[in-house]
């Protein structure tokens, strides 16, 4: 028998499965209080989650945490907790129910026990605004040998064209995952972009995505092994950012990030706030390093480690920073350096807040656990 003929069923029939597929993933007319019936169910399998709605009660934003109990503006009535280790977390058919929140907006899904297949239900919702899928290998057993997310997981918000918040903080298990950034569409409307490990270590594969998300205005890179030169052609590309968190993987002259480094800020005026994350934020020397913060003229915010892993900043070089810039605000300082009664964590946290403002997730009130 020709074996075309054998084939042209076969390709039919995955034509027609494909099909199907693209239907089945559309979201599910649900009055309000069966959206909020459906939410119980849900995070009754959950550590954490929380819910907000519109006017009507349409549910309009979903978190769910399987490690930890969040951290939200919303009131305690809107939050669900369960002790850790104690509910199963939610499966991928369990966390197909959101298709009844057709007015869905955010998402944030930290620490689940889901695969791609899980994942794959937000296709449904091209009008959603912020999306926070941090830890999406971890929350699994020590011994669980089954399926985890992959990079392509990610593409599944691609459509999302109004999207403006992402977070894909603590992508542990993407490095060897293929590229995938370079290969989404970028999104216009986009304000805050995190990224980690997987992501924010390969410029080829992050660049083409910022250069197609023009109008971001929080960037947060974790484990960034990037170049001086790198970074620059990352602040070209974005005009209107406002902020930059930062934790480098290494701090080498001449060949990633560095104290020196900190010379390319007097040549972006529009970013306002830099948070420098971590041991290997370290050395701050004032030579070729915090003096150059005195040149950055449109900085009011900077934040980095006192010290860690037997690295620290020298008191003194501080001290010639607030003597060459008064006017800034620096989040943390050695206690004899704290202006007479104010107190040090209190005094970070009101300037934090102070910044935040607008440019954060937090304040949009969209985010789940610890940040």
């Amino acid at each position: 028998m020709n074996k075309t003929y054998l084939s042209l069923p076969y390709t039919l029939l995955c034509v027609l499965l494909n099909a199907w597929a693209l239907a089945a993933v559309e979201t599910i007319p649900t009055p309000p209080e069966e959206q909020l019936q459906i939410f119980e169910e849900m995070a009754a399998k959950e550590t954490f989650a929380c819910y907000d709605t519109d006017e009507a009660g349409n549910i309009i934003f979903v978190g769910f945490n399987h490690a930890h109990h969040g951290r939200n503006p919303f009131p305690r009535s809107q939050e669900r907790r369960n002790d850790k280790g104690t509910v199963p977390g939610l499966s991928d058919e369990d966390f197909q129910k959101i298709l009844h929140f057709p007015k869905l907006r955010g998402v944030a899904a930290q620490n689940l026990k889901l695969t791609d297949a899980g994942y794959a239900v937000l296709e449904a919702f091209p009008e959603l605004e912020v999306l926070n899928l941090s830890n999406l290998k971890t929350g699994w057993p020590d011994d669980y040998t089954g399926p985890t997310p992959g990079s392509r997981t990610l593409q599944v918000v691609d459509g999302a064209r109004g999207l403006k918040i992402w977070d894909t903080t603590h992508s542990f298990g993407f490095n060897d995952e293929p590229a995938i950034l370079n290969e989404m569409q970028g999104f216009p409307e986009l304000k805050v972009l995190i990224v980690d490990v997987g992501h924010a270590n390969d410029f080829d594969e992050l660049f083409p995505f910022i250069q197609k998300s023009p109008n971001i205005e929080f960037l947060k890179l974790h484990r960034c092994t990037f170049s001086e030169d790198q970074m620059r052609q990352i602040l070209e590309a974005l005009p209107n950012l406002k902020r930059l968190d930062m934790k480098p993987n290494g701090n080498t002259p001449g060949e990633r990030w560095s104290y020196q480094s900190l010379a390319l800020l007097k040549d972006y005026p529009n970013i306002q706030y830099v948070r420098l994350i971590h041991g290997d934020a370290l050395p701050l020397p004032w030579e070729n390093g915090l003096e150059h913060l005195a040149d950055a003229n449109g900085l009011t915010h900077i934040e980095f480690p006192l010290e860690d892993r037997g690295r620290a900043v020298d008191p003194a070089d501080i001290k010639k920073l607030m003597e060459a810039r008064p006017d800034l605000n620096i989040l943390r300082l050695p206690d004899d350096l704290v202006p007479a009664g104010e107190d040090a964590r209190k005094r970070s946290r009101t300037l934090r807040n102070e910044m935040d403002a607008g440019v954060n997730p937090i304040d949009h009130g969209w985010a789940v656990g610890p940040q």
